[in-house]
């Protein structure tokens, strides 16, 4: 807020949960923050996108922000440009849905879970392709982060199952079969 008072009073929202301050030729302020060009925003590649969790929010399961920290570190390592999303609860303020790669937290059986959706967009919804315990989120990222991008983003469900299928079955649970035959 104070940012925009210092220049036009106003802000831009956009869908992507960003916010467009428009700034005067010289800037004004005592904040310190980071200035990026609108035209190179885009789509950034390699984002990642959380709700607050449960550092502040009562609903939710999980710390989306240690989760979302942790996945940035291996988007980064391993040179991604997946875009992931995290959602702390089953409210989905941190649209998993739509992400190329979605973390929505849930519990089942009393512990922390992840459901994990692939090749979602602002036009539509991932696939849900199964759940892991929510403290081995980084083993699928891992896997998916190795995954040709386009196979994720077009939600290639077969290639995709295959790989993940790789990671102990005791920590990730593949329900893509039994979701076909349900819908």
């Amino acid at each position: 807020a104070k940012i925009a008072e210092d220049n036009y009073g106003f802000v831009v929202l956009f869908n992507k949960q960003v916010i467009e301050v428009p700034l005067k030729k010289e800037l004004r302020t005592t904040l310190n923050y980071q200035l990026i060009d609108p035209f190179d925003y885009g789509d950034i590649k390699g984002d990642v996108e959380s709700c607050i969790g449960n550092d502040f929010c009562p609903p939710a399961i999980v710390s989306t922000s240690n989760v979302a920290e942790g996945i940035q570190k291996i988007l980064r390592e391993t040179k991604s440009g997946l875009n992931v999303k995290v959602s702390g609860c089953c409210h989905s303020c941190g649209r998993h849905q739509i992400g190329e790669v979605g973390l929505g937290a849930s519990m089942r059986e009393g512990r922390p879970k992840f459901k994990i959706y692939i090749g979602g967009d602002n036009y539509k919804l991932g696939k849900l392709i199964g759940e892991v315990d929510a403290d081995r989120y980084e083993e699928v990222i891992r896997v998916l982060s190795s995954i040709d991008e386009d196979k994720i983003r077009k939600g290639k469900v077969d290639e995709i199952e295959s790989l993940l299928s790789k990671v102990p079955s005791s920590r990730v649970k593949i329900k893509v079969r039994r979701l076909r035959t349900v819908s």
